[in-house]
C-alpha cells in the first residue's frame, strides 16, 4: 500500500496579504459582512477558484463564497494572473 500525503492550504495562501486583505474590504464594505466573515468567504472564494480551475466537473460557490468571489473579479489584473 502506498501512503499519499496532502499539504493542506488554504485559500489565503495563494494571493499576497495585500491582495487578500483588500478582497475581505470589498466584502465588508460592499456586502456587509464582519471582518471575520469577510475572511472566511474570502478565503474559501481563493480556494474555489483554484479547485474549479482543476474540477472535472461543474462546481458552483455557495451565496457566501459568491460574494467574496465577485470582490475577487473586481481585481482585474490579479484575478486574470491568479486564474
Amino acid at each position: 500500500m502506498t501512503a499519499t500525503m496532502n499539504d493542506l492550504r488554504t485559500g489565503r495562501a495563494l494571493v499576497t496579504s495585500e491582495l487578500f486583505a483588500s478582497i475581505v474590504n470589498i466584502v465588508v464594505t460592499h456586502f456587509g459582512q464582519t471582518p471575520e466573515r469577510a475572511e472566511r468567504q474570502t478565503d474559501q472564494a481563493l480556494a474555489f477558484v483554484a479547485t474549479a480551475a482543476a474540477a472535472t466537473v461543474p462546481v458552483i460557490p455557495s451565496d457566501d463564497v459568491d460574494h467574496a468571489l465577485h470582490a475577487f473579479i473586481l481585481h482585474t489584473a490579479d484575478y486574470s494572473k491568479f486564474c
